[in-house]
């Protein structure tokens, strides 16, 4: 924030103060008292304030004075802080003094009227000014609804600007943890909102009736009474606008930061101007945002070091060790010559190049509602039917292979085309029943599928090279196909590791 900005609110928060106690003290003189005191009681006020006693002279001028200096006293560093050309961070007493500026100036324009009617009374005394009962009763409720009205429009309109400034200088603050803060609440807020909208005028019709009262008689007072029906709605229009504005203003930012989040904007957040309830939930809503984005950014980061569905699948609380028995169809698929490959060119670009070829490769599985459960090597070891049912496993794994073929055959071009090796690969599915479950140790675990259909999955591959087919099936995942693809026979061959041949298919 540029020095002009800053100078600007330094003038304002000097000024408000004055200028509020200035304005409300020329207009309860002037008016309000002459509608609320008898033209005998106004005279004897007006003949103490001529008077050239030292104690009038002194309260008449330290009523203000006093309280007001100790307010600018107390926000002296941060008013000295505004000025300077190249400010320092904030410490955590200017920090305090921004937040209880609002509060503390109100307060001590609030002391300053009741320090000038203990000086009122001294002066009557000392002057020999005869108040009765009555009158000192109407004076001091006529003074202390200036006092109370001081307090409310200092309190609104400095808080309505340090709340502007809080948002140039303090955004990101956790505004309820700054030490030596005073907390108006709401509680207090609507307090003070109900001393000024429901004692006040209270107080002026009191104080009305009293002078009624007085002088025996109601006629004289029907512009009075007007003048006060008048101030009265006048009050509090003003200060409903002004309780309205600090609460709807930031209830309307947290609303449109919720819908935000709802709709997926994970830096949605608001900017906290206050520490009373409103502030502390705005500071939890920013931590909420933040906390979800980071569980995101966790989220999103595990869906990579394992396939998305074995994370959600995870994730909803399925972290024991062991598994149970699911009917599958098990993809092996390996890139033919790939050593000779990664000696031809260097280690970046053989990154490079399995980096693409997986990709590809991943999206073939996954858009056939496969998993990829692990990369091993070159090698790619996926799974239909786990850990979620697939009916038709069979016939995802097949298509799935299929795509694999032909997206091989699309990056063998390009790589060509770049310089690299041609690019063939080697696929074999079988079907039938394998143990998938969470592998490993209470410390670091593994979702994966074991058992003889992965051993054969993996044998099956490896011959494709021995047949010369790119694409090998069993038997097993034939019957599961209901002829839905065409295929080829190629024989029977003897697994290791098995007694009986199995029958074997090409596409």
């Amino acid at each position: 924030m540029d020095r002009r900005r800053y100078i600007g609110f330094a003038l304002a928060y000097v000024l408000i103060p004055v200028g509020v106690n200035g304005i409300v003290a020329s207009i309860s003189f002037s008016i309000i008292a002459p509608l609320l005191l008898s033209a005998d009681e106004v005279q004897k006020l007006n003949t103490a304030m001529q008077s050239d006693d030292f104690t009038l002279q002194f309260f008449s001028y330290m009523s203000f004075i006093f309280p007001t200096s100790i307010g600018y006293i107390y926000n002296m560093p941060l008013i000295i802080y505004m000025f300077k050309k190249e400010r320092p961070p904030l410490s955590d007493k200017i920090k305090s003094i921004i937040i209880n500026l609002p509060i503390v100036n109100a307060t001590v324009s609030f002391a300053g009227w009741g320090l000038a009617l203990l000086g009122s009374f001294l002066n009557f005394q000392n002057n020999n000014i005869h108040f009765g009962t009555m009158s000192t009763i109407k004076y001091s409720l006529f003074n202390f609804l200036m006092a109370n009205l001081c307090f409310v429009f200092v309190y609104y309109i400095m808080d309505m600007v340090n709340k502007n400034f809080i948002r140039l200088t303090l955004v990101g603050e956790h505004l309820s943890e700054i030490p030596k803060t005073i907390k108006v609440s709401i509680r207090s807020r609507f307090f003070i909102f109900y001393i000024t909208v429901a004692v006040t005028p209270c107080i002026l019709l009191v104080d009305l009736i009293l002078s009624i009262l007085n002088d025996n008689q109601i006629n004289g007072y029907y512009p009075q009474t007007a003048f006060v029906f008048l101030g009265i709605i006048f009050i509090g229009t003003v200060l409903t606008f002004f309780i309205s504005h600090s609460f709807a203003n930031p209830i309307r930012e947290l609303e449109t930061a919720t819908s935000q989040l709802q709709l997926g904007n994970l830096d949605a957040s608001v900017i906290v101007n206050s520490n009373d309830e409103i502030g502390f939930l705005g500071e939890r809503f920013n931590e909420m945002s933040l906390s979800i984005k980071e569980k995101e950014f966790i989220k999103d980061t595990f869906g990579k070091v394992v396939d998305p569905t074995v994370r959600d699948y995870l994730l909803r609380g399925n972290l024991a060790l062991g598994g149970e028995t699911r009917d599958v169809s098990v993809l092996f698929v390996d890139i033919r010559g790939f050593t000779t490959i990664s000696e031809k060119i260097p280690p970046a670009d053989v990154v490079s190049w399995l980096n693409q070829y997986f990709e590809q490769m991943s999206i073939c599985i996954a858009e056939e509602k496969g998993l990829v459960n692990k990369f091993i090597g070159d090698a790619i070891l996926a799974v239909f039917g786990a850990p979620i049912p697939l009916e038709n496993h069979a016939e995802s794994a097949v298509r799935a292979g299929i795509k694999m073929r032909d997206s091989a055959k699309s990056l063998s071009k390009e790589f060509l085309q770049k310089g690299f090796p041609e690019l063939k690969i080697g696929i074999g599915i079988h079907s039938g029943k394998v143990l998938a479950g969470n592998i490993g140790s209470m410390t670091r675990l593994e979702y994966t599928v074991i058992g003889d259909t992965v051993n054969i999955a993996s044998r099956l591959e490896s011959h494709c090279k021995e047949v010369g087919k790119d694409l090998l099936i069993t038997e097993n995942t034939k019957l599961n196909l209901k002829d839905l693809f065409q295929t080829e026979s190629i024989g029977k061959i003897q697994v290791r590791g098995r007694e009986s041949e199995i029958g074997i298919y090409s596409l």
